[in-house]
């Protein structure tokens, strides 16, 4: 997020190369952790022993179902919404990166709050909310209309809560794996989970590029259409995830 205001330079490998140097600090930081890594067991296989493991737990098939719906609407989202901001609400693309870069304080603040979330409400239902929390705010995009500042105001409602649902839901349910996953299964599992949901992702990425060619890429069908179907996606996989997510977890 800290690149982001960076795009208004006239070189463009500033951005790039401030991002770069943000995952070389990822990795300083993540060299410093020595935790102590579990044996693994002699099972045959690697990612199918993962997928086997996914189809065969309700709880961790209902999250993948929902993750995957989210991923797919979000990187679509991702795709277009800057295009919307440029040439249909008429924003600076500086002014763009500054707002996101502002609303990432929702994600400080719900990494905050998400143990006291899942500690009264249960840690299914804090993911479950997370999903919902994730997705909804980003209506505001296609909603925002008026002023300037009230359309600004709009944005950053949208981001600021966006983001704190996101850490709402990845928080939660990496407890909720943590729990259910054995740890000589974790790694494959993860594998198989996240094959499942970064070529959905990627998927949507794609139909955005396709939607937004038939569409011009700057009519507000786009991004509205975009939005509508994320909060849809987004109140599917909730009601699907509900039975399982929240079937014998315990409010702490």
């Amino acid at each position: 997020m800290a690149a982001e205001p960076a795009v208004r330079l006239p070189a463009a490998p500033v951005p790039v190369a401030a991002d770069a140097l943000s995952f070389l600090g990822s990795a300083f930081f993540l060299g410093r952790i020595r935790p102590t890594e579990p044996p693994a067991d002699d099972g045959r296989g690697s990612v199918t022993a993962g997928a086997r493991f996914i189809a065969g737990s309700a709880l961790v098939r209902a999250s993948l179902i929902a993750v995957a719906a989210i991923n797919f609407f979000n990187l679509m989202f991702a795709a277009l919404y800057l295009l919307y901001a440029v040439r249909v609400l008429h924003i600076k693309v500086g002014v763009v990166g500054v707002l996101i870069g502002a609303a990432a304080v929702g994600a400080l603040l719900g990494s905050v709050v998400t143990k006291r979330i899942a500690a009264r409400i249960g840690a299914g239902r804090a993911y479950t909310a997370g999903c919902l929390l994730f997705t909804a705010p980003l209506v505001l995009w296609p909603l925002a209309h008026g002023s300037h500042l009230l359309v600004l105001a709009m944005l950053f409602a949208a981001e600021f809560g966006s983001r704190f649902g996101v850490m709402v839901l990845d928080i939660s349910i990496g407890a909720i794996f943590a729990a259910v996953i054995p740890d000589t299964l974790r790694s494959r599992v993860t594998g198989a989970f996240q094959a499942v949901t970064t070529a959905r992702g990627r998927s949507g990425r794609c139909s955005a590029g396709c939607s937004g060619r038939r569409s011009g890429c700057g009519r507000r069908c786009g991004s509205r259409s975009s939005a509508a179907w994320r909060v849809r996606a987004a109140a599917a996989h909730a009601a699907a995830s509900v039975p399982a997510a929240c079937r014998g977890w315990p409010a702490a």
